[in-house]
């Protein structure tokens, strides 16, 4: 029984160690929310893009990013994100926030984060959720460039393919050993 005793904890943490990798598999946060229509937006407009990818930006993994009117204080609609990082070290994981705005698709939309060397792909995951114009998307996702990499320039981006509708932001990164 002594035995036991030591032996069940020793195999649950043991197995818990084991369990851990230093590449994390992303698992994306999907929060939506409507934001009212501000006086003098546009309605939507046929001759302009469905989704259009506004930004895409990598710093610290932190609780409580991305938020949707979470600054304390704001009299207006606004975004909590984290403050991009610019310069990441390989190995080490960071969190992607990115935000669109749907301005009348209805359907699903396939998103793919991509860290890129020229034509080179470091990086790549993707995730599908199904969205419902009109409305703005704000996702967050954990991301680990992959240990070994080697140092320089690297493009963070974000596509996203909405039925017929394809759109991309990214952002300049410096990849760290």
């Amino acid at each position: 029984m002594k035995n036991l005793c030591f032996l069940l904890p020793f195999t649950v943490c043991c197995g818990a160690l084991l369990a851990q990798s230093s590449e994390v598999t992303p698992v994306v946060t999907h929060q939506v929310r409507f934001l009212a229509a501000e006086p003098g937006d546009a309605a939507p407009d046929a001759t302009k893009p469905l989704i259009i990818n506004t930004f895409t930006i990598m710093g610290d993994n932190v609780t409580g990013t991305p938020c949707y009117s979470c600054v304390t204080g704001a009299t207006t609609p606004n975004l909590g994100v984290l403050q991009p990082s610019g310069i990441v070290k390989a190995g080490t994981q960071y969190q992607v926030n990115v935000f669109l705005v749907d301005q009348s698709y209805t359907g699903s939309c396939t998103y793919t984060f991509e860290v890129t060397r020229k034509s080179t792909v470091i990086y790549s995951a993707n995730t599908t959720f199904t969205e419902t114009a009109p409305t703005t998307i704000l996702l967050g996702t954990a991301l680990t460039v992959p240990t070994g990499t080697t140092a320089g320039g690297a493009a963070l981006s974000t596509t996203a393919v909405c039925g017929s509708s394809t759109t991309k932001s990214s952002s300049t990164i410096y990849i760290t050993g």
